[in-house]
């Protein structure tokens, strides 16, 4: 008997103990070893029958802004050029189900949203092979930056179109050697305001770009240099802390940034809708990005995010994917276009539940089920990459001090930033303690002028290992910031 009879068999079997009721959690079998460089990777993912009492949250959400992002998948699966449409169903009954379900969503009123989602679809919580159910959301957003068609001061950072020759991985366009020309500067497809502005867009994927006299141009991604993905995140490094660094010392911002290889090209697109992997115009906080080797493009997902200040339960759609979402219990949240969103997208790093949610037929889900053991996935350019975010525990207002604060003693700090005024600077202080209290009731702020510019800084701290500590706690707020040894 095939590998290939064999996971159907099992598949057809697991839905039919599914549909009878039994909540039973069903495993694929997995197939033979195959070299990495070949197109069918080994199941590491299990999908375990609940129901929709198991959902945390669920009734309180607002099903019918999820009901808006799947009418995009709808259109995209009646019009059957899309390349993902192949995963989301391939035979057995599920190609009828999702044209029953896409019939149907359009003639919705947002009421019967809920019941709707309800009656099409089966949840299933997806969990790692070896029975984790833990994994990681973060979030995502489209920086709006000020550019030039030409280079221009002080537009002096160029974004590239996808070479001719490039082969992936080609080490002949690392981000070292784009940065130092490999590419010729009239090859610039535009200029925007700094290397870190570029390097934060090409963690986002897309991103807009205002022109002087007002024109806006999207950006779109058109493919990367096939270069592994790393985080910047795991080194402490975000846009606001290079940024600060660039000021100061701007060979090192750019020796940091060029130690992540990998670069991402861009295609210009119309400007009114940011789309995801899937060709799909994205919905603020409704669209996700995902593995897709887990989880199919178009499929409505679940989301339980959760930190020790808020908590994100809501119902999305996969829409995208990226570089850095690796994992069957991983999502990244697709936040909306501009800063108001970036500093929303920077404080989302949550443990995640995640629950995938199947058409409900038979033969759907024995599709879905050997659809992604066989991994029909046609290849596809990486994406790198206000709904209810309820707090758990509100963050209580600063408390006005009766008496001036002595300062603790310590030879170590946390820089906040650099402002050209004492004046942002203070403004700074006051909106940070007022987001973070009660985490800096034990230190005072003092500026230092260095050059043209107000360091800001909190402290002291006995240790570094204490400053590092508390900037841990700050970042996992949105505040930049990074250890220093004193206040000056």
């Amino acid at each position: 008997m095939s590998q290939q009879n064999i996971v159907k068999a099992f598949s057809t079997a697991c839905s039919l103990i599914i549909v009878g009721g039994l909540l039973a959690s069903c495993t694929l079998p997995k197939g033979p070893e195959v070299k990495p460089d070949e197109k069918k990777v080994v199941t590491d993912v299990r999908y375990k029958p609940v129901s929709y009492e198991d959902l945390q949250g669920w009734n309180e959400d607002n099903h019918s802004e999820a009901l808006i992002s799947l009418h995009k998948t709808c259109k995209a699966i009646k019009a059957g050029e899309a390349q993902w449409v192949d995963q989301l169903f391939v035979e057995n009954g599920a190609q009828a189900a999702w044209k029953k379900i896409c019939d149907v969503a359009p003639k919705l009123p947002d009421e019967a949203a809920k019941a709707f989602f309800e009656t099409a679809f089966m949840p299933f919580q997806v969990v790692t092979g070896e029975n984790k159910a833990i994994g990681k959301l973060t979030a995502y957003y489209t920086p709006v930056v000020k550019g030039s068609w030409t280079r221009l001061t002080p537009f002096a950072a160029p974004l590239y179109s996808m070479p001719k020759d490039l082969v992936r991985g080609d080490p002949r366009y690392s981000r070292q050697a784009i940065a130092d020309g490999v590419i010729p500067a009239d090859k610039a497809i535009i200029w925007i305001n700094n290397p870190v502005d570029a390097f934060d867009m090409q963690i986002q994927g897309a991103g807009e770009v205002v022109m002087g006299d007002g024109t806006r141009v999207l950006l779109e991604v058109d493919g990367t240099n096939g270069h592994p993905w790393r985080s910047p995140g795991k080194k402490g490094l975000n846009r606001d802390v290079l940024k600060t660094l660039l000021l100061h010392e701007p060979s090192a911002a750019i020796g940091m940034m060029n130690e992540f290889p990998r670069y991402v090209f861009y295609k210009i697109a119309p400007i009114d809708k940011v789309r995801g992997a899937a060709e799909i115009p994205l919905t603020n906080e409704r669209s996700i990005a995902i593995d897709r080797r887990h989880i199919p493009l178009g499929t409505p997902v679940w989301i339980d995010g959760e930190n020790k200040y808020s908590s994100i339960r809501k119902l999305t759609i996969a829409q995208d994917v990226g570089g850095a979402i690796k994992g069957s219990v991983r999502a990244d949240l697709y936040m909306g276009r501009g800063d108001s969103y970036g500093d929303r997208a920077r404080k989302i790093n949550h443990k995640l539940r995640m629950y995938t949610l199947v058409p409900r037929t038979t033969e759907g889900l024995a599709s879905f089920f050997k659809n992604l053991d066989q991994r029909k996935i046609a290849p596809m350019a990486q994406k790198t990459p206000p709904s209810k975010m309820v707090m758990k525990n509100p963050m209580p207002a600063p408390v006005q001090k009766a008496a001036v604060k002595k300062a603790p003693k310590g030879r170590y700090a946390v820089q906040l930033g650099a402002f050209d005024s004492a004046k942002g600077a203070n403004k700074t202080w006051r909106q940070i303690v007022a987001r973070t209290s009660p985490l800096l009731d034990n230190v005072v702020h003092k500026l230092s002028r260095y050059k043209n510019f107000h360091r800001l800084r909190a402290g002291p701290l006995a240790t570094r290992s204490a400053a590092s500590g508390l900037c841990q706690e700050l970042k996992a707020v949105g505040v930049a910031c990074f250890p220093v040894t004193g206040m000056k």
